[in-house]
């Protein structure tokens, strides 16, 4: 009976932690791309619903990293209208004007077109860990 003996030398990105690591750097990178895209999203929408606009709300819009996530939002306590444009706060019900529910609106724009924008971020990340 004869026997055959190898060696396997596992070698290489998967293996050495490398492509590993691109991925989670690729991921946070895409996570802030789309965040920042959602950003660019709000201000646009803004500059066509906004009556009187002055600058200071739309330049308050911002994309910050919480805990895992990343959310746009207003600089809080900067803008205390925020949520009265949004049309979640309670003068909303009291008033005539209930919000232009730009942030929900972006939000679900933004979920169909992320795997688009943060694919060529991954893409890229995981070609140069190779």
């Amino acid at each position: 009976m004869s026997s055959v003996r190898m060696t396997v030398v596992p070698s290489g990105p998967v293996f050495n932690g490398i492509l590993s690591r691109a991925v989670n750097v690729a991921a946070a990178t895409a996570e802030e791309t789309v965040g920042q895209v959602g950003v660019n999203l709000v201000q646009q929408r803004l500059g066509g619903v906004l009556k009187n606009p002055t600058g200071f709300f739309v330049s308050h819009i911002q994309s910050n990293r919480v805990a895992k996530d990343v959310i746009v939002s207003v600089a809080w306590p900067a803008v205390l209208y925020g949520p009265w444009l949004e049309g979640v706060s309670s003068r909303n019900t009291s008033s005539r004007f209930k919000g232009y529910h730009t942030f929900r609106l972006t939000q679900q724009a933004l979920a169909q077109q992320a795997a688009t924008i943060a694919e060529p971020v991954v893409a890229a990340a995981v070609k140069v860990a190779k």
